[in-house]
């Protein structure tokens, strides 16, 4: 009776580690920090698109574009532009959390593209 005790006993607590371990809410919690990063990457589109204006996008030669679009947001977030037919060098690499906007001015379509280069 004493080594069916036991091998119950072990048994459950072979169960109770395997269940514990294979419900684990760091995929939630990662999935989670992943939405945060994206909405804050929007926010900073919308900030500096608001800051320039319409108009500017529309007035300024697109390198230069380019040039303040990447300067524009702190050192581990970056943001490149395709003005018209000009796209801007730099891309996200594929790990990267990332944030697009697509507007259209007249005839030239722009495409701001935030990711974070801390997530990559």
């Amino acid at each position: 009776m004493r080594y069916l005790d036991l091998a119950v006993a072990v048994l459950v607590g072979t169960s109770a580690v395997a269940g514990v371990s294979a419900w684990s809410p760091a995929p939630g919690d990662s999935a989670s920090a992943r939405l945060q990063t994206t909405m804050a990457l929007r926010d900073d589109i919308a900030g500096f698109v608001q800051s320039k204006g319409m108009s500017w996008f529309f007035s300024t030669p697109p390198e230069e574009v380019c040039s303040v679009a990447y300067r524009s947001l702190g050192p581990a977030d970056l943001m490149s532009a395709e003005v018209g037919a000009f796209a801007c060098p730099g891309h996200p690499p594929a790990s990267a959390d990332v944030a697009t906007l697509t507007f259209r001015i007249a005839t030239t379509e722009v495409t701001l593209t935030a990711w974070s280069d801390a997530a990559a």
